[in-house]
């Protein structure tokens, strides 16, 4: 989430809006000190362990105006806070990819990519489309070289996932064996904390060997020491394959920003859909397939012209850094503050969010994001 909400926060226009940030962070981090630089101090607010009437009341007493969640239903959320109705307007954001359920909130930011107009997906907040991508990325200030393709020095391909291994079901499994069989030689590498478990390898080779490949073709990795470290571990990875029907987020832009092109299964959710409107915000959203298929043999055609993949490599980088994905300044100005100020607009003029009528009457300053808690 953090990599997300970094350009909200430095590209505020500080003439229309007055950013305050209620941090729900149990586990501070270099992420944690920049977000807090950018505020005044008496503008950063710890809420952890407040109980929710508390943080529900003091941010009624800093006049917050629209509030935006980033947590969702996801660990250390502050629902409970946002239940209460602490803003006129609450918004939920980016961190889970679901609807949230609670009335108390109005509005959830998406794109037609990800939410499309015929979608049947339920959601008790109204969408709001954001023009284009629904995210931005920000990338980390130090990031390693992109090194030369890995199956031209290594005589074999190296597919990659970092993802969460909830995110690997059986399902998964079968289509990455089926990759790997049609790809000769080829490799995976999967790097995931649950790695340090002897346990959860084996379990996790099993399943593989279930379905006819043998262990010398997996390589598990557990936590790297350092987000650089990590990164550099995109270096031998070729093609990095996508989940479903929980596709990544950040870890697509992670190989996106390390040369490592990602495939795709698009499904019919929110959550199957993220890393789709991820590629076609750069402009290659044809490397997201429609059916399992299609995916396997998008993955052979990657594979089958290692110089056009190298060529790609080098470029892609520069071509994510250039493209709307990557525009913090664009994105914040010509998007996200629009919508703000429109649903303001709105508000004060009596209007409520189509899904429900909810006014709610007091008013002050404008717009203050909330819970800045996940960090890399």
């Amino acid at each position: 989430v953090s990599f997300f909400v970094h350009a909200l926060l430095e590209h505020a226009n500080e003439e229309r809006f007055e950013i305050f940030i209620y941090s729900n962070a149990t586990r501070e981090d270099d992420k944690t000190e920049l977000f807090e630089s950018i505020v005044p101090p008496q503008r950063w607010r710890k809420v952890v362990g407040l109980p929710a009437v508390e943080a529900c009341e003091l941010i009624r007493a800093d006049q917050i105006d629209i509030l935006v969640e980033l947590a969702g239903h996801t660990a250390n959320n502050r629902l409970d806070v946002i239940a209460l109705k602490a803003a006129p307007i609450q918004i939920t954001y980016i961190g889970y990819n679901n609807t949230t359920g609670l009335g108390a909130i109005d509005y959830r930011l998406v794109d037609e990519m990800v939410d499309p107009l015929d979608t049947t997906q339920p959601f008790s907040e109204e969408l709001v489309r954001v023009p284009g991508c629904f995210l931005c990325y920000t990338p980390p200030s130090r990031v390693p070289d992109i090194e030369e393709l890995p199956a031209l020095r290594h005589g074999f391909v190296t597919f990659g996932s970092f993802s969460c291994l909830a995110k690997v079901g059986d399902p998964v499994v079968a289509l990455w064996a089926r990759c790997l069989h049609e790809v000769p030689n080829s490799r995976l590498l999967v790097k995931n904390k649950g790695f340090y478990s002897p346990d959860v390898q084996a379990t996790f080779i099993a399943k593989f060997k279930a379905c006819g490949i043998p262990e010398h073709r997996l390589k598990l990795m557990a936590l790297a020491p350092t987000s650089y470290e990590h990164l550099n571990i995109y270096n031998e990875v070729d093609i990095a394959l996508d989940t479903f029907p929980y596709s990544n987020t950040t870890t697509t832009c992670e190989s996106l920003l390390m040369g490592v092109p990602a495939v795709t299964l698009v499904g019919n959710t929110h959550g199957s859909r993220v890393c789709y409107t991820l590629l076609n915000a750069i402009g290659i959203g044809d490397f997201a397939a429609h059916s399992q298929e299609a995916y396997v043999t998008k993955v052979k055609g990657l594979c089958s012209n290692l110089q056009t993949l190298a060529l790609l490599r080098q470029n892609l980088r520069q071509i994510m850094l250039s493209s709307p994905l990557c525009d913090g300044p664009g994105f914040v100005r010509e998007k996200y503050e629009p919508i703000l100020l429109e649903k303001w607009a709105a508000y004060c003029n009596g209007r409520a969010p189509s899904q429900q009528a909810k006014i709610w009457g007091w008013v002050s300053r404008m717009v203050k994001p909330f819970g800045l808690t996940c960090a890399i």
